[in-house]
């Protein structure tokens, strides 16, 4: 079955491994099996594969467990039509692989995602978009937010939110883009479609449009990348700008479900008072809702946190202009609780460069917002070659470009002034090109 996740066009509001294209990874599941994306002809995958389709090109997932390999073959793949650019990841939350690739449908190039669970295969999902778009090099990482969720009535829940961020090189007569959006899933359910955003106008340098820059190879443009960030709970996006070809790195975050799950319940509170107590001040509304705004929060956050948005929004409640309606009020109280929140998440010194961005659709029950935090932004140095990877730290703020020649590996990192030398790493029998680039990955992942 196929469904159609309904992305929203480009909002108003825009905001790891090796930075090039690249063969599908292996992830790890949780009880140690191993899964990969394998692409051939149907008949170099499967033995017994259909005499009509044998020579057509399809996706297989590979599950290696305890030494024994399962391979199926990905549905819908096995059509005249190429698949390109497969890649996949693990939602931890429930042990689900999600597969990503390219191809055409009815001409148009098409994301397709699918999720694989307990030996099967799930529905199938278009990532719809610009349908006369060219869409190359998707990659995808996931993140999970585990929180307590608090309804109108008062009842507490625990709820697990996955979210897999998916960024693509996204062609079409707009221009040439490097596009994100973060599909979102509650407690294991169907995928929610969210909006698409811009990862040029995220990073702060206005939509990309037209042609893009021709001052870096093309290679590294067309393979933005997202990569696990430093504590589970956020990825790092790296690109080079369409505009500027310039190296931009952000961090991504959810914001997480308790902080939301307060802000609502405090504005739902608040206008709940205000319609029980016609008339009342605002100041009035304020101290009525007081104890029940505090109550929600110890329930959701710790004491001192909780204390101190409670205050801070309903200070901004009190505060308010009368001529508002009130639900306006609380929305504007709502916003600051949750950049607040945000800030405390961050430190007040960690915040420079970051934005609140609505991923999907605002709803009081249930609202997805993304932390976006612009980690990085670097002209890229002369590069020598057109193979040329580029590698970024967990934080997104540090990266180091990376070429062989023969006998080495060269790379230069980033500074606080730019760009280091250029260093190198001999080859020898015992060590192999591939190694002397996994030796520059590690030293930046850990930076």
């Amino acid at each position: 079955m196929r469904r159609v996740l309904p992305l929203l066009a480009l909002g108003a509001f825009l905001l790891a491994p090796a930075l090039r294209a690249q063969p599908s990874i292996a992830v790890l599941g949780s009880s140690g099996e191993v899964y990969q994306v394998q692409k051939g002809t149907y008949k170099s995958l499967f033995p017994n594969a259909p005499g009509a389709l044998a020579n057509n090109q399809v996706l297989a997932l590979d599950v290696t467990r305890e030494g024994k390999l399962q391979r199926t073959l990905v549905p819908g793949t096995e059509g005249p039509d190429p698949e390109r650019f497969a890649t996949l990841a693990v939602d931890r939350n429930v042990n689900r692989v999600w597969v990503v690739w390219e191809a055409d449908l009815n001409y148009h190039s098409v994301l397709w995602l699918m999720p694989w669970t307990a030996g099967a295969f799930g529905d199938l999902y278009e990532i719809s978009g610009d349908s006369f778009s060219t869409k190359s090099n998707p990659q995808l990482a996931s993140t999970v937010d585990n929180y307590q969720s608090v309804d109108a009535d008062g009842v507490m829940s625990i709820v697990s939110r996955t979210i897999l961020h998916l960024v693509w090189f996204d062609e079409s007569s707009a221009g040439e883009r490097t596009l994100y959006t973060a599909v979102v899933i509650d407690d294991g359910g169907a995928p929610q479609g969210n909006r698409i955003l811009d990862l040029q106008e995220m990073a702060g340098d206005g939509p990309a449009s037209g042609g893009a820059s021709t001052t870096v190879p093309d290679a590294l443009l067309r393979a933005p990348q997202v990569r696990p960030g430093r504590d589970g709970q956020s990825v790092v996006a790296g690109f080079i700008e369409p505009t500027t070809g310039a190296l931009a790195t952000l961090e991504l975050r959810s914001v997480t479900g308790d902080l939301l799950s307060f802000a609502n319940q405090a504005r739902a509170i608040v206008i709940d008072t205000g319609r029980n107590n016609p008339g009342a001040t605002r100041s009035a509304i304020a101290d009525k809702a007081r104890a029940i705004v505090i109550d929600t929060g110890h329930r959701l956050l710790r004491a001192d946190i909780a204390d101190y948005l409670s205050t801070r929004f309903l200070n901004e409640v009190a505060q308010s202009d009368p001529a508002i309606e009130l639900g306006t009020a609380t929305e504007k109280a709502r916003a600051i609780v949750i950049d607040t929140g945000v800030s405390l998440n961050h430190g007040f010194a960690d915040k420079s460069g970051a934005q609140v961005v609505e991923i999907g659709e605002a709803d009081d029950s249930a609202s997805h917002l993304l932390d976006v935090r612009t980690a990085s932004r670097n002209t890229l140095p002369d590069l020598p070659v057109p193979d040329v990877r580029v590698y970024l730290s967990a934080k997104g703020g540090d990266a180091a470009v990376a070429w062989a020649i023969t006998g080495a590996v060269r790379y230069r990192e980033t500074t606080d002034g730019g760009w280091s030398p250029v260093r190198s790493i001999d080859l020898s029998a015992a060590l192999s090109k591939d190694e002397g680039f996994k030796l520059v990955e590690s030293r930046t992942s850990s930076r």
